[in-house]
């Protein structure tokens, strides 16, 4: 085999594994999305209080059944850390 012929081989061999790269990263992709939804419809649909907290203690993300245990709206509530809505001892 001439190394033209080997480099035109090499090429078409490196594009079919991109191609395929980029099929699994897609797949991956549809996979992440799906889980996204999952994750924020029993997040939000729980009718347990629930609270996303930043390292920082900021409270980043609530449901509605945490906000109706507090008595705060969500606005109210995202503007306080955890430190704000908790019983100091």
């Amino acid at each position: 085999m001439t190394n033209d012929k080997k480099s035109e081989v090499d090429l078409l061999e490196r594009i079919f594994m991109l191609e395929q790269q980029n099929k699994d990263l897609n797949n991956l992709n549809k996979e992440l999305s799906l889980n996204e939804v999952k994750f924020h419809t029993v997040f939000d649909e729980s009718p347990v209080g629930s609270v996303i907290i930043s390292l920082d203690l900021r409270l980043v993300r609530c449901n509605e059944a945490f906000c109706r245990f507090l008595g705060y709206t969500e606005s109210e509530i995202l503007d306080k850390t955890i430190l704000d809505i908790t019983y100091p001892e």
